[in-house]
Order: C-alpha cells, then structure tokens, then sequence
C-alpha cells in the first residue's frame, strides 16, 4: 500500500497552522494488522482513574508533543507529511492537542471544527445534523484505518486539514491507547485535597545558602495561601529536593524525583548547567515546569511547551542594552561593536552576537563590527585606536574577559569612550574587574532581576513575606521564585477547579502583562516561554561596588 497515495490536495497555508489531526502514516507494515482486533474496542466505559500506564503514557507523549519517548528505527523522530508533493516537517510543530486540545474535545479554529476524540465520541455513531455526514461508531480496527488511511468509520475522507503522520506499529498501538483514556485521566500530584508542586533546588556546599532562602520563600507563600483555603479547597504542598553540582548528577536526580515523587508541576527548578537535558526530561514526563533557575532558557523551536521561563535570558538582556543605547546616542552614524569569545565551547554567544546585530540595524545603528575577546596585548592598542576612528558609539560585551580590559584600558587613553554595554548574567561577567574606573560613567549592565529595595512598585508581595521572618541573603533568587509561585497561582485559579496539567499550559498561554513581583510584566503564549521581555538596564556605582541609582525597565515589547 503506497502511503503517498492517502495524502489530499488543497492544502493552504492556514492548514499548517489547523493541523494536528487524527491522520498518520505507518510505511511498509500492512496497517490493518498493526494493531490487533483483540484490543478492546473505543466503546466500552472508561478504565479506572490512576496513573498512566507505560503504553498510555507514550501515547500521550505523541498526542501532546509529536514526540514519543518509545523505542523508534533510526532517525526515530515522529513526521507529519502534508500535501500531495509530500512536504515533510516534525510532527513536534502540529501535535494532535495543538488543535483537537488537552481533554480531545476540540474547538472551533480558523472556520475549522476539530473532531471529538474522546472514546465517548468516537464509539457511538456521529448525531444527524443538518449537512453532516452520519458515521458508524469506531473500532480499534476502524480508528487505525482513519489514522493511517484518513478515512473515516463509514469510509469517506478526513477533513482536508489533516496531516499524515509517520508512526511505528509501536507508535500507533501507543496512541490508540492514549485515545481511550483521553479527557478522563488523572494527572499524577492532584488529589481531590491537594495539588502537588516540586522543587528542585541548587545544591552542593556553595549554594546552600541560597536554596534555603529559596525553600523559604516559596513554603511562606504557599503556607499562607493554605491558611487562607488553599485553591478550590486544595491545599498545595512543597516536595523539596537539592540537586548535585555535576551536571551529569542533576539530570539524574531530576528522572529520579519525577519517578519517586507525585508532582503536578514543578516550580522553579535550578537547571543551570544542564538546561536542555533537563527541559527535555519535563517534557518527557508532561510536567509543567514555572519558573526554572537559568540564564539561558530554550528558545528553538518548535518550543518546549511544558517550560515556562520567567525571566530574559542573555538575548533579551543584549536586545535591551541595544535599545538602551539606541535612545541615549545621537541620530545618525552610530557604529556598534560586539565583543565575542574565541572559545569553541561559547559558540551559543557568537549566535546571541548575529541575532542582537540585526536588532541593531533595526534600531538605527549603521554599522555593526564583530571583534574577539582575546586581543593579545600587543594588538590591544592598535585595534583601540581603529574602532575610536571608525567612530564606535557602542561596545557590547559578550565576553568581559581575555583582552577586554587592555583594550578599554588603551581606548580610555586615546580619548575613545564608547558605551560598554553588559548583560549581568553573562557567565564569569566581573564589571569592576573589566572596566577602568575611568570609564565607569559609561558602563551599563543589563539585569533580569533586581534586590527587592529596587524594583519599583513590584515586590509588595515579597517585602510582606520578608517582615515574617525570610532569610536577608540571596534576595533576588527569593524573588524570582515567588515571582514563578504567583504565576503558578494564578495558572491554577485560571484553570479553574476541574485543572489538569493541560488546563494549567492552557490558562498559562494566556497569561498577558501579569504583574509577578519583579518588575517586569510577565506575558505567555502558545509561541512564548519567556515571560518578561526586556531587562533592567542600570549603570554601577563604582566606588561603592553597587548598583548606580537608575535602573529603568527597557522593554522590548513590540
């Protein structure tokens, strides 16, 4: 059976966007008998709520991501083919609850009515209405028929807006699984009382300090909102663990936990040093995650929809201190120069170098120059003195050391100064080491966070909590992650009192310039996982080894 055969013509590009349907593709096994009959049919009652079994939890995985954490042929990924030419992306970017939604039921899009995939749905027949076409209830042996041929129970085509997917007989045994608990199963860290969150806090000698005052915070909060009735007559509860320093240990220890602790969602987990292998374990086990602890959050696409990142990373910090210094210098020949390291190991900062320089040409700067961090000495003056002639207004460092401070140091004594610009959380950043004393009016550091004491008219909420006792160090890590709590909090009163994990992601999408605690509002969406877009950008007070007086939001909202 030729699988390019089942695809339809028609397709517009408001399909690619509708997309995430029933129909997929399973080449060279006869489709028929890859599941067999005895699978229990769609019709009968729903099986007793508890936890996902291994076959029901991948098929999750498939319908709400395109991923399948199953054992796959090489090249294992899932793909959505469209079209008669056979256009092929990842089924990541048109995953079946993109359209038909957590709970199956679908809902109007773009003139486009999803199906009800919900076995109540599919194992009856299709009600007569006016224009409809009447359909006899789904088998197993008839869903696998529209799943891989897209041709319904009484034999007529899919509606033209779905895909074929690529699937392994494994993928679609999976699936069909799923589909039989689907709006009906029970996320694992919710009982009828409680809403179970995790915690995974930084560990090893050096950060205890901070995860306490971490641990504290977030128990403060959540012990008053308890005291108050909790959330629909739900209390939350705090599941606590310390991560290990190596890298390697805490993805490790984040399977460990999700497997041994019944967590709805996780709240401000540290994945610093081990973002990717940790946002990809979340996902794998469809765990909401608000609020992680790093500077690099991820941001390819297609995203990972069960992470929520609260603050900017080291691209919406650069983007702010580039329109920082696109309203401070005058109209007209302005030339902007990016420091990079030369270390292989760094390449992530070359990339932030090219999307930050095409902000800057959209921002008004003629000329933007990439140069190296690691100047030998000897060449420091000569490049110092080519950049002050070539009239470069600005210096945006993504790498304060190597040659950084010879150059500055030459620059400041031909008379050459630029703006130094610096996102604070760029790893190994020491402002007070790179930049000469000379040149501390001109120094600027972009910060995702400020201490309470400076963010303006945001951190009621944490001040009150810190009258009752909270540790006084590690200011800004309590405030980021009372920020995720109330974010957090406020998905859940969304979600309503029947909320999943999907309901969460759901009311999280919709969240628009919430006011969280730190300063900058925080906004969600189906194509956004960084809430707060923009930095604080304030000049340093050198003599003081602080923060200068001014630290205005630059926001880069559209």
């Amino acid at each position: 059976m030729a699988w390019r055969g089942s695809l339809r013509s028609g397709w517009a590009t408001a399909a690619l966007r509708l997309a995430a349907g029933l129909a997929l593709v399973i080449p060279d096994i006869p489709v028929i008998a890859a599941i067999p009959a005895a699978l229990l049919a769609v019709a009968p009652a729903v099986s007793a709520p508890g936890p996902l079994l291994p076959a029901e939890a991948r098929g999750k995985q498939i319908y709400t991501a395109g991923e399948t954490t199953g054992a796959r042929p090489a090249g294992g990924t899932i793909t959505a083919v469209l079209g008669e030419g056979g256009a092929e992306v990842p089924a990541s970017a048109l995953p079946c609850a993109g359209c038909h939604g957590g709970d199956g039921r679908g809902g109007k899009e773009g003139g486009v009515r999803p199906s009800d995939l919900t076995r109540e749905s599919l194992g009856r027949p299709s009600p007569a209405a006016e224009g409809a076409r009447r359909r006899p209830p789904y088998t197993d042996r008839l869903l696998i028929r529209a799943l891989s041929l897209g041709i319904d129970s009484a034999g007529n085509r899919l509606h033209v807006a779905m895909p074929l997917y690529r699937l392994t007989r494994q993928d679609a045994s999976d699936l069909v699984a799923y589909l039989k608990r689907l709006g009906h199963e029970t996320d694992p860290g919710l009982t009828a009382g409680t809403v179970h969150l995790g915690v995974l806090l930084p560990g090893g000698a050096r950060r205890q300090e901070e995860a306490a005052a971490v641990r504290a915070v977030l128990a403060a909060r959540l012990a008053e909102l308890n005291r108050g009735g909790g959330l629909y007559g739900r209390q939350l509860a705090l599941h606590c663990a310390d991560l290990p320093e190596p890298p390697a240990e805490r993805v490790e220890k984040l399977h460990e936990f999700l497997a041994g602790e019944p967590v709805f969602a996780l709240l401000a987990a540290d994945l610093a040093g081990a973002e990717a292998e940790m946002a990809a374990a979340v996902a794998a086990a469809a765990v909401p995650l608000i609020g992680p602890l790093t500077s690099r959050p991820g941001q390819d696409f297609p995203l990972n929809r069960y992470v929520f990142y609260m603050t900017p990373g080291l691209v919406e910090q650069a983007g702010a201190l580039v329109e920082f210094a696109a309203r401070r210098l005058p109209q007209g020949g302005r030339k902007l120069v990016i420091v990079v390291p030369g270390a292989p190991e760094l390449a992530e900062l070359e990339a932030i170098a090219g999307t930050v320089a095409a902000e800057a040409r959209g921002h008004g700067f003629t000329a933007v120059e990439t140069v190296a961090a690691a100047v030998p000495a000897a060449e420091a003056a000569a490049l110092a003195a080519r950049l002050a002639r070539g009239g470069a207004a600005a210096l945006l460092l993504l790498d304060s050391g190597g040659g950084v401070p010879e150059l500055l140091r030459q620059g400041q004594e031909l008379g050459w100064r630029p703006l130094i610009l610096l996102p604070g959380s760029l790893p190994g950043a020491e402002p007070f080491a790179a930049v000469p004393a000379a040149l501390a009016d001109r120094l600027f550091v972009a910060f995702p966070v400020l201490p309470p004491d400076r963010t303006p008219g945001a951190a009621e909420e944490y001040r009150r909590l810190a009258a009752q006792g909270l540790p006084a160090h590690h200011a800004a890590a309590q405030m980021a992650a009372l920020a995720a709590a109330e974010v957090l909090i406020e998905g859940l009163k969304r979600a309503g009192r029947d909320v999943s994990r999907d309901k969460l992601i759901a009311a999280l999408e919709k969240l628009r310039r919430f006011d969280a605690g730190i300063g900058g509002p925080i906004t969600f969406g189906p194509n956004r996982r960084i809430g707060a877009r923009g930095a604080f950008v304030a000049a340093l007070d050198f003599a003081h080894h602080s923060l200068g007086r001014q630290a205005p939001w630059i926001d880069l909202e559209p």
